[in-house]
């Protein structure tokens, strides 16, 4: 999808290129047409003075009467009559260069047009209207017979490179006409937009990028919201097992009563009080971990001796009733204390070291080390499960997110536990990142300063 937006916005902007260049080009034509007519009236102009004395038409005033009273009628009929010789020509109605074309129909014979002489100052008009000096030809036509009466020269230049103007006809009754061609440089029109195609540029850049930023946008909206749903799956498959179990066996308890089964009806009743309690504590995990945005995290700071959490937390974990866990204490810190938030870290670090127990076999070995560098707490955890694919490492931090494998999909959680993790590590201004263990599993990487 993103890419034919790409291709649509940049078929768009040559679109609007190619008309930009058909707009110079037309504007070129205009100049080139002006220039060639300023270049006739002076060539024009320079006969006239050669001839000597003064150059005397008049019109006989019949020509005045022909179509006159006919206002529908483009052209009108007039008589010219010079020293020597009485013209009959049909002229359009306020046409603007009547007497300069009658002038080159007299002098056709007398002092015809010198092309060459046309041709240096068409160069000289186009020069005084901006342009660079260009290489130009001038062709003098027969119109009646259609036969090239004069030329100033060829162009050795492909068509494609030059501006070859449509023949003009310089005389009243059009027996002859002048065509010029133009070469232009290779980048002429390039210098004259490149203004244009330098902004044209920085708007499909633009363009380009926001629609990539817009496309990742909705790619990272469809994920969460994808997470979410994923989340409420697995909220609603964890909340419903010990519901479920803790229903059966109240529903069984009071028929042992009846029987006067007492210890059997208690069996029941501290089962399902069992897995009302786990009920519980997701429910408290979730509100725990439902805040694990770093800014809203309250941090009540105060001392936590090392050795002895240390201790406690390994006795904690070691003693899982479905895994035989063996866990390895390694504290070369300094340190006696840490200020840290009580609650967050404990938790923070439960999670880390439930983790490690959970995505490992049957025999878990987990290396927990502490150490200082620079001024900071480093603290290591390894483990040797199935590690994390390096498509999933920079992800996993994300609230919601839950592995692709689909063995670790089906293990209980609701993919917030490491997304609390980072939130509470990075309240305390810390840094966390994961590596691969030097053998198989992870390694989680804390970094607080204290």
């Amino acid at each position: 999808m993103v890419i034919i937006v790409i291709v649509g916005i940049l078929l768009g902007e040559l679109l609007w290129v190619f008309n930009m260049y058909e707009a110079n080009k037309q504007s070129l034509r205009v100049s080139l047409d002006d220039a060639l007519t300023s270049g006739l009236k002076a060539e024009l102009s320079e006969r006239l003075n050669s001839a000597g004395e003064p150059l005397i038409i008049r019109y006989l005033p019949s020509s005045f009467i022909d179509n006159t009273d006919n206002d529908s009628t483009e052209f009108i009929n007039r008589t010219i009559v010079s020293e020597d010789t009485t013209y009959h020509v049909r002229v359009k109605k306020n046409a603007q260069d009547v007497d300069q074309r009658i002038f080159q129909l007299i002098l056709k014979q007398k002092s015809p047009l010198n092309v060459n002489r046309l041709n240096e100052l068409f160069i000289t008009a186009i020069v005084n209207s901006g342009f660079e000096e260009v290489r130009t030809s001038i062709e003098l036509i027969d119109l009646e017979a259609d036969t090239l009466v004069a030329q100033t020269g060829q162009l050795a230049q492909p068509r494609w490179k030059m501006i070859t103007m449509d023949s003009v006809p310089i005389d009243i009754i059009e027996t002859l006409g002048i065509r010029a061609a133009v070469a232009l440089s290779p980048h002429f029109f390039l210098r004259r937009m490149l203004i244009q195609l330098f902004l044209s540029l920085v708007l499909l850049v633009f363009a380009v990028i926001f629609t990539i930023y817009l496309y990742k946008t909705i790619l990272r909206q469809q994920k969460v919201q994808k997470m979410h749903q994923d989340f409420v799956n697995s909220m609603v498959h964890e909340f419903k097992r010990p519901i479920t179990k803790a229903v059966m066996m109240l529903e069984i308890a009071p028929s042992y009563l009846a029987k006067n089964e007492i210890n059997r009806a208690v069996d029941y009743m501290n089962g399902s009080l069992r897995d009302l309690m786990v009920l519980a504590s997701y429910t408290n995990k979730i509100q725990r971990l439902n805040h694990s945005d770093r800014d809203s995290l309250q941090l009540d700071l105060e001392p936590l001796m090392l050795a002895p959490y240390l201790k406690q937390l390994a006795a904690t974990h070691a003693s899982n009733p479905s895994k035989n866990v063996h866990i390895d204490i390694v504290n070369e810190s300094i340190k006696e204390s840490i200020v840290v938030d009580r609650l967050h870290f404990t938790n923070m670090m439960d999670n880390l070291m439930e983790n490690a127990v959970k995505y490992s076999g049957e025999t878990v070995h987990i290396s927990l080390n502490f150490n200082d560098e620079n001024r900071s707490l480093v603290i290591t955890i390894i483990d040797d499960g199935d590690g994390i694919p390096d498509s999933e490492k920079k992800r996993i931090f994300d609230a919601f997110y839950r592995s692709e494998d689909l063995k670790k999909r089906r293990m209980a959680g609701f993919g917030l536990g490491l997304s609390y993790v980072k939130a509470v590590v990075e309240a305390h201004k810390g840094k966390i990142r994961v590596e691969d263990a030097p053998d198989k599993g992870s390694r989680f990487i804390l970094q607080l300063p204290v």
